[in-house]
């Protein structure tokens, strides 16, 4: 342990046991109790009953299973070419305008695009604040 680390662990062992607001300590225990009574597939995968994890993973491995035959059956050439024809005409496509569109351009849309985003999810945010947030006033000063 470092002097620094030694110092802060010394200064909050003498520091005082203080308890929380009786306000936070409430909405804890809400929340607590609200996680507690949410329906099983809200939860995580590991809290599921094992009938309905084994469920899902029968159900992944089947879909795996079908679509590995579907890409390896002597089928699948005729309903995927003209799948990989519209690839190669957008990957051509796409090399053309590579070609024609300067290198700055892109970088400075891709930049204009980003932060376009950002400003959503800001404007976003801001009015979710205003609308439906409520400021909680406590006069609890414990």
């Amino acid at each position: 342990m470092s002097d620094l680390e030694k110092l802060v662990s010394e200064a909050l062992r003498a520091a005082p046991v203080r308890r929380a607001p009786r306000s936070l300590e409430q909405r804890i225990w809400r929340e607590i109790a609200r996680r507690a009574a949410l329906p099983w597939w809200r939860h995580s995968f590991p809290r599921w009953p094992r009938l309905a994890q084994a469920g899902l993973a029968l159900t992944c491995g089947t879909i795996i299973w079908a679509v590995s035959w579907a890409a390896a059956s002597p089928l699948s050439g005729a309903w995927l070419r003209p799948a990989l024809t519209l690839l190669d005409a957008a990957r051509d496509l796409d090399a053309s305008l590579m070609g024609a569109v300067p290198l700055d351009w892109l970088y400075g849309a891709t930049a204009a695009a980003a932060l376009l985003y950002v400003a959503l999810f800001g404007l976003g945010a801001a009015a979710y604040r205003t609308l439906y947030l409520q400021p909680t006033v406590t006069l609890d000063h414990e």
